[in-house]
C-alpha cells in the first residue's frame, strides 16, 4: 500500500517534471525506495497538467497506478482559481473555474483511455491545491466505476457548495492553510500573505 509520504513524493515530482520536463519511461524512486515510471502526461493551453505514474513493482498483489494532478504553477492557473462563481452540475453547484477544467474534452478522453487501460489495477488519483480540486471532481466520476480507486488531496480548495461523500478519498489540510477554506469572499486577502506559507507541499510531509 502506498504511504502518505509516497504520495507527497509523487506530487513534488509532478511539479518538478512539469517545470523541467521528463521523458516518458524515465524511472525515479520515492524516498522510501519504491521505483516508479512515468507512463504518460497530459497538458493543455488552459494550464491543466496530469502525469501518469506506474510503480515498477507490485505491492499487496496489485500494480499501483497513480494519476498526479499538478496544482497551480502557471499564470493562467490563477485565473481558474479565482473564477469562483458557481455552475450547476449533477453533483450540485461547482466552482466555475474547476468546472471548465473538469469538463475539458481532451482531458476526459486522455483520462478515460488510461483508466480503461488500467481498469483492473489499483488506481490512485492525487493532487495538491488546484490539482486536488480536480481530483475531488474526477473521484466522483469514477468511484462507482472503478473497484480499486483511491484518492488523496492535500491543500485542495472547496469545489462543490454542498459537502460530497468522502468514501475512499482522503483530504489533508494544514491548520493555517487558507486555500482549503476557499472559495470565500470575506476578509480573504487580509490574511493570505500572513499564512500562505502553510500551503506549500513540503509543509504537508508530517501533517498526517
Amino acid at each position: 500500500m502506498l504511504s502518505y509520504d509516497d504520495h507527497i513524493d509523487l506530487i513534488e515530482y509532478g511539479y518538478a517534471m512539469s517545470e523541467a520536463g521528463s521523458s516518458i519511461g524515465s524511472v525515479r524512486r520515492t524516498m522510501s525506495g519504491r521505483e516508479f515510471q512515468l507512463v504518460s502526461t497530459f497538458s493543455n493551453i488552459r494550464g491543466t497538467e496530469v502525469l501518469l505514474f506506474k510503480f515498477t513493482s507490485t505491492y499487496g498483489g496489485a500494480a499501483k497506478i497513480v494519476f498526479v494532478f499538478v496544482g497551480s504553477n502557471q499564470v493562467y492557473d490563477w485565473f481558474v482559481n479565482f473564477w469562483a462563481w458557481g455552475t450547476r452540475t449533477k453533483y450540485g453547484k461547482m466552482h466555475r473555474g474547476y468546472y471548465r477544467s473538469w469538463k475539458n474534452t481532451e482531458l476526459r478522453q486522455w483520462l478515460e483511455f488510461w483508466v480503461d487501460h488500467y481498469r483492473f489495477e489499483m488506481i490512485h488519483f492525487n493532487g495538491h491545491s488546484a490539482g486536488g480540486a480536480l481530483v475531488k471532481a474526477f473521484h466522483l466520476d469514477y468511484k462507482k466505476e472503478l473497484r480499486y480507486l483511491r484518492s488523496l488531496t492535500i491543500g485542495a480548495p472547496k469545489v462543490f457548495k454542498k459537502r460530497q461523500s468522502t468514501t475512499f478519498i482522503k483530504c489533508y489540510k494544514n491548520k493555517w492553510d487558507i486555500v482549503p477554506k476557499m472559495p470565500f469572499w470575506n476578509k480573504c486577502m487580509k490574511v493570505i500573505k500572513r499564512i500562505s506559507g502553510r500551503h506549500a507541499v513540503k509543509t504537508y510531509r508530517h501533517e498526517q
